[in-house]
Formats: structure tokens, C-alpha cells, sequence
């Protein structure tokens, strides 16, 4: 049977199997870089650096992603990005391993990772409603926070597990492993790709100020965006941090 062909509740499913990996992988080498560097240093100076290279990308190329999204073939762009992302990670990763063991390596990391999730989320984002019927809309976007709340509960325990017993470059092979199953669970969904006029980056300029104008017409959106943020800012220090606090009082073998 053609992909295209299968019900919209396969093509869902295969749909959210895809993106829960992408969180599991993402989320295992986050874990990962962030716990190896706070062990090796101890450095509240090297918890900014994770941070910024964590969260800085991301936001720099979230508004041109978002624009990309409503643009060109969402699943194209989740695929692409996640396959150029994966590959870096693994080229990186065997750099650290096998030739110098540099910080800064999994701090560029952690940058392309960041870039490459902040391109990705949007597009997964928007292409959800396309396969989803209205009606079912609220109960799959149910569905997904449960398995993304499951893929964040195990993540952790997975690169605890990796890092003290194998290393970190077995996270990244893990990562690997889960990003490629991500891709072939998405090969069987089928998506359109969305009718608006292609390229001209003065297009994509127009197209992110007119979602920054929408934003700021729109109180109700605004304010839930501004108090988003300022959760985010709130938590950042305890779950950055609590690494350091536990490695300083307790020491890096607990």
C-alpha cells in the first residue's frame, strides 16, 4: 500500500513515533554534553557557555524557520534538518572521541543541535494540524505530550546510564540509531507541500514581520508568549544548575 494511501490515523501515529525519537535523541546528548562538561569542570562559567549554546541558535533562526515552514515541504525540511544535524553530531563527536577530547567540541555541539532543533520545531509544529482532523486535534495533541513527557522521563536515565558505564560517544551513536528510525517512521507520512509563492529572501523578511505584527495585534497571544518566556528564563537556573550544585556538594561520583 502507497503511503499515501494509509488513514490518517497511521500516518499520525508514524508521525509521532518520528518526532518522540527526535525528542529522545535530542534530549539523551543534551543530558549528555551538559552533565560531561559540569563533571569535568565544575564551572559555573561552562553551565553559561552549555546554556547560551543550548538556547541562542535556536532562537536566532526560529522566526526565519518558522517562515521556511509555511513555505516549503514541512516533512522535507524536519527530514533534512535532522539528517544534517545527526550527521555533524556524529562527525563532531568522533573528532572529541578519538582525536582531542576539547570542551569546546561539544559545545559546537550543542550549537548545531540547537540550530537544528530550532529549524525542525516549527515545521513539526505546523504539520501536525495538516494530518490531524480538527475534531481529533486536541485528544493527538494529548497523545504527543504524554510520549514526549515518557521520551523526557527515560532520556536522562538512558545518558546516565551511557555516560558512566560506556561514554559519551555512545550517546551519540544512540542519537544516530534514533534519528534514523525517526526518518523512516516519517517516510511513510505524506505532505503536501503548502501552496504559498517559494523563495526571495525579502519574502521571508515580509513573512517574519507580518508574524511579529500578528503577535503584537493579538494581546491574548502576546501575553501567553511573554509569561512562555518568562517561565523559561525562571527554570533555566535550577535545571542548568542543579549539575554543578550536585557535583561541588556531593562530588562527580554520586
Amino acid at each position: 500500500m502507497s503511503h499515501k494511501n494509509l488513514g490518517w490515523q497511521a500516518q499520525t501515529a508514524a508521525f509521532l513515533l518520528s518526532q518522540n525519537l527526535f525528542v529522545f535523541g535530542s534530549s539523551t546528548v543534551f543530558y549528555a554534553v551538559l552533565w560531561d562538561i559540569a563533571l569535568k569542570t565544575s564551572s559555573g562559567a561552562w553551565m553559561t557557555y552549555v546554556s547560551l549554546a543550548t538556547a541562542l541558535p535556536a532562537i536566532l533562526i526560529s522566526l526565519t524557520a518558522g517562515v521556511l515552514a509555511d513555505r516549503y515541504n514541512r516533512k522535507m525540511l524536519i527530514v533534512l534538518s535532522a539528517a544534517v544535524v545527526t550527521l555533524l553530531t556524529l562527525l563532531v563527536a568522533s573528532i572529541f572521541a578519538f582525536m582531542t577530547q576539547d570542551l569546546w567540541l561539544l559545545l559546537v555541539i550543542a550549537v548545531i543541535r540547537s540550530f537544528g532543533n530550532g529549524l525542525e520545531n516549527p515545521a513539526a509544529n505546523a504539520l501536525l494540524p495538516q494530518l490531524v482532523p480538527a475534531k481529533h486535534l486536541t485528544r493527538v495533541n494529548g497523545y504527543n505530550q504524554i510520549l514526549m513527557a515518557a521520551m523526557l522521563v527515560m532520556s536522562p536515565l538512558l545518558a546516565g546510564y551511557i555516560l558512566s558505564d560506556l561514554g559519551i560517544f555512545w550517546i551519540f551513536v544512540v542519537d544516530a540509531l534514533s534519528a534514523a528510525l525517526a526518518i523512516l517512521f516519517l517516510s511513510v507520512v505524506h505532505v503536501p507541500t503548502p501552496s504559498a509563492s517559494h523563495d526571495r529572501a525579502a519574502k521571508r523578511a515580509d513573512g517574519i514581520l507580518a508574524g511579529l505584527q500578528y503577535v503584537r495585534r493579538t494581546p491574548i497571544l502576546l501575553a501567553f508568549m511573554l509569561f512562555t518566556g518568562l517561565a523559561f528564563i525562571l527554570v533555566a537556573p535550577s535545571s542548568q544548575l542543579s549539575t554543578l550544585y550536585v557535583n561541588r556538594t556531593f562530588g562527580s561520583e554520586v
